[in-house]
């Protein structure tokens, strides 16, 4: 996890790096910093970060804490003042019929989720639950106005079985690298060394749903599409077993 997130941090670099800047050979994160964003997320406090369960509202709070300390800019707008780390959605859930014709899974019901398009009023009838996106920008310089999205899901499954999943290579291994790079421009930044490109990290939930979280936001993106030059979405980079390599 350690040497890719590593690759990972040198491609953000030349591809955001000022030109009038100090080339950079070699950066780091440390594996303290990586062991404590993983082993707080897939904590039992959080139960799973099932979306729409208040274990993923407080894994929310984290991550919403950990862009506030890397010094990020909210991005997602409450009013024509004040803006938000968070972007809410709402969804229902419905049981339905599951035959599992070829699948090898017996015949029985799942959950089927949908998402909302408008947030449901107090008079409906509709019984929602809600996730929520957690984002935070750091500006660039001369490309300011191109911007590289870096994301991650940082929900997981919750309860299954009566057991909780905390879900440590999904994903809070990706969420963890997420917070980490994050931090490192931070500090970056603060050398003097600025991203010629802005960076936008996106923490979506709703994934394990059927990517509700990353649908509400494309059709909901607080900055133009057309802005966006690419996205690098980072899952479950947490095994290093016989069966995923180093």
């Amino acid at each position: 996890m350690t040497s890719a997130l590593q690759s990972l941090l040198l491609i953000l670099l030349a591809l955001g790096q000022g030109y009038a800047q100090p080339a950079i050979s070699r950066i780091s994160v440390s594996d303290s910093l990586l062991k404590s964003h993983v082993f707080a997320l897939a904590s039992t406090s959080f139960r799973g970060r099932e979306t729409g369960t208040d274990g993923q509202q407080k894994a929310a709070h984290y991550c919403v804490q950990s862009f506030r300390q890397s010094h990020l800019s909210a991005v997602f707008r409450i009013d024509s003042i004040a803006g938000s780390f968070r972007q809410p959605f709402f969804f229902t859930s419905t049981r339905v019929n599951w035959f599992g014709a070829g699948s090898g899974f017996t015949p029985g019901t799942i959950n089927q989720y949908e998402l909302l398009a408008t947030p449901p009023t107090a008079k409906g009838r509709t019984k929602a639950a809600s996730g929520s996106n957690v984002a935070g920008l750091l500006m660039g310089t001369d490309l300011k106005h191109e911007v590289l999205v870096i994301s991650a899901h940082y929900d997981h499954l919750g309860r299954v079985g009566g057991s909780i999943h905390p879900g440590a290579d999904d994903n809070a291994s990706g969420t963890a690298t997420v917070l980490s790079v994050a931090s490192v421009f931070d500090s970056l930044a603060r050398q003097g060394i600025r991203n010629r490109r802005s960076l936008l990290f996106v923490l979506f939930s709703g994934e394990e749903q059927g990517l509700l979280g990353s649908q509400h936001f494309v059709n909901n993106s607080p900055i133009p599409l057309r802005q966006i030059i690419g996205n690098i979405n980072i899952d479950m980079v947490g095994r290093t077993d016989a069966a995923h390599g180093e």
